[in-house]
């Protein structure tokens, strides 16, 4: 929808057209969002935004999120006094409550939790009589959020504030670990009976010295013998709190006294992971010298790579063995720094003319298609923009990972061209240029599944160049690995389509990074065979070793998949494989 998108991207005339045009200032996308709601949360609109808005007859307290928020609550949680201020004088309601009892000034708490602007934030709301002194449906309050996320300094000026500090559960050695010095610690230990007890998030006195991360106050509860095994309610450990906090110094302590490096919460995750997540890449750096597996995944698939966003910590991964492929899909787009919007940035015009997949013609083609640029920068699957352009999804499926029509011309293969893709490598240059590789879109059931052949080459954040190639210079290609070596990226593996396998070999394709241009290489030796899902780790000046992954067969004319354990090293210099 127009008119939120302007909205959110402060765009005062757009909104002014798209209003004039007829839209409606209350109306709600997908999301449950009104175009006030996304002006009192971009950091892209200003006061004129709400201004505007407001006059044209937005209600101020419209609740959004289904029945979840409202623009005040968007606002505070934003960090911006001025909306704050703005919404309250026109009428914006700060004793609002959902219907399981959280409040604004609740949302604010989790909303801001790791930024220092909250306790600013939560003056101003209590400045305008916002209540300190409440509970949810789910036993939550303004102070046991801020301990969830080790928010003290907030705790200690809510409780300044009026709060009640009873749902923190804290006994006196909590009190001095959370909020006193080293000093006041000590004076507890030798007056308390116990260094035990938990609170509400079941945190002992050891746990809450990992969330401040001050090793001094960690070695007196050590002296005090403390027990270092515990865990939170969410089963993680001192370590764990440490890495996710971005605690190196105590972490580095932790890390001597041989704790479990491999240790999972109860979501599965290791320290390693939380780190990765949290962006803390001192943190992640220290673990992996300690030993820490980057393979090692969630039940529920999650890696380190996949759970970060951050530039830094990715290149640590990668130096370790790991693919910036495994990035999730929003992690890809932040790091690209490509918008994520919710809706496409083309007119019907661009769509009908652009929406459909293409070959390139040339090796390579520029592929300077307004609608696949406005897919790229909204990272949206091509589901959502054939809701969007009101159009119905090919009726025609291309088989069980089947072959397209060898003889078809570029463009008759009836798919929604889309971004967002799996198996899709990702490489970093050394000018800091990133490359993304093909991948595919959805899987065989899917009407618009489809194996594609592109490249991509990401400037400065969210300026790219698409290109294109015959399929008879680059086939489609996914669950590969892209590894730069001396100006040029070598493209190993696939799963590709049924059909156009070769068991026994193993494709390799060589991307110049001046021309873009793409060739087979063709390699002697033990290859590992059709191999796709693996890892590739650059050896020396000219080797890539792959490993991992899984090498399909064939047997009696039934393709079987077999696990690979081995490693292979391929030579570029001389294009040679070798079985280590």
């Amino acid at each position: 929808m127009r008119l939120h998108s302007y909205a959110k991207a402060g765009d005062l005339e757009g909104v002014r057209r798209a209003l004039n045009e007829g839209e409606s200032i209350d109306t709600r996308d997908e999301r449950d969002f009104t175009p006030l709601a996304y002006a009192a949360s971009s950091d892209e609109a200003g006061i004129d935004m709400l201004d505007l808005c407001i006059a044209a007859g937005a209600d101020v307290n419209s609740v959004v999120d289904k029945g979840q928020r409202g623009a005040l609550s968007l606002a505070a949680c934003s960090g911006s006094h001025e909306k704050v201020r703005f919404l309250l004088a026109a009428g914006a309601d700060i004793h609002f409550r959902t219907s399981d009892g959280r409040s604004i000034l609740l949302d604010t708490v989790y909303g801001l939790g790791k930024d220092p602007g909250l306790v600013p934030m939560l003056e101003l709301l209590v400045e305008y009589e916002a209540r300190v002194n409440f509970t949810t449906r789910w036993s939550e309050s303004p102070v046991s959020a801020a301990s969830q996320y080790g928010r003290y300094d907030a705790i200690a000026r809510l409780v300044e504030l009026g709060a009640d500090p009873a749902p923190l559960e804290w006994n006196d050695v909590m009190w001095a670990v959370a909020c006193g010095t080293p000093a006041d610690v000590a004076r507890t230990l030798e007056a308390s009976s116990t260094v035990e007890g938990r609170d509400y998030w079941k945190r002992t006195p050891w746990l809450l010295s990992a969330m401040t991360g001050e090793i001094d106050k960690a070695k007196l509860l050590r002296a005090a013998r403390a027990k270092e095994g515990v865990r939170d309610d969410s089963e993680r450990t001192a370590t764990m709190i440490c890495a996710e906090r971005g605690h190196s110094e105590m972490l580095s302590w932790l890390i001597e006294s041989k704790v479990g490096l491999e240790d999972v919460d109860g979501y599965g995750r290791t320290a390693l992971m939380l780190a990765a997540e949290g962006g803390q890449s001192e943190c992640v750096a220290l673990l992996l010298r300690a030993g820490a597996n980057p393979r090692t995944k969630s039940p529920y698939g999650d890696s380190a790579m996949k759970l970060t966003a951050d530039r830094e910590v990715a290149r640590l991964l990668v130096a370790a063995g790991e693919s910036l492929g495994d990035l999730s899909h929003e992690s890809t787009l932040t790091l690209l720094g490509l918008e994520g919007h919710y809706e496409i940035a083309a007119s019907r015009a661009e769509y009908d003319s652009g929406h459909l997949r293409r070959f390139g013609r040339t090796n390579p083609e520029a592929m300077d298609i307004p609608f696949w640029r406005a897919m790229v920068r909204s990272g949206v699957s091509a589901f959502a923009a054939q809701r969007q352009f009101q159009t119905e999804a090919p009726t025609c499926v291309v088989g069980e990972r089947g072959v397209e029509d060898d003889e078809a011309e570029p463009g008759s293969h009836d798919v929604t061209w889309c971004f967002q893709r799996f198996g899709m490598s990702l490489t970093e240059l050394p000018d800091g240029r990133y490359v993304q590789i093909a991948g595919e879109h959805e899987d065989f059931y899917d009407p618009d599944f489809c194996i594609y052949n592109d490249v991509f080459v990401h400037g400065s954040p969210g300026e790219f160049q698409i290109y294109g190639y015959p399929r008879s210079v680059f086939p489609p290609t996914d669950f590969h690995t892209a590894t730069w070596i001396d100006g040029f990226i070598f493209i190993i593996g696939s799963l590709g389509y049924v059909g156009q396998r070769r068991y026994g070999t193993t494709p390799i394709y060589r991307l110049d990074c001046t021309t873009w241009q793409i060739a087979p290489v063709r390699a002697t030796g033990e290859c590992p065979g059709w191999i796709y899902d693996h890892q590739a780790l650059r050896v020396g000046e000219t080797g890539i070793e792959v490993s991992g992954g899984t090498i399909l067969v064939e047997r009696a004319g039934e393709e079987h998949g077999i696990e690979n354990y081995d490693r292979f090293l391929f030579d570029t210099a001389g294009a040679t494989w070798t079985k280590r």
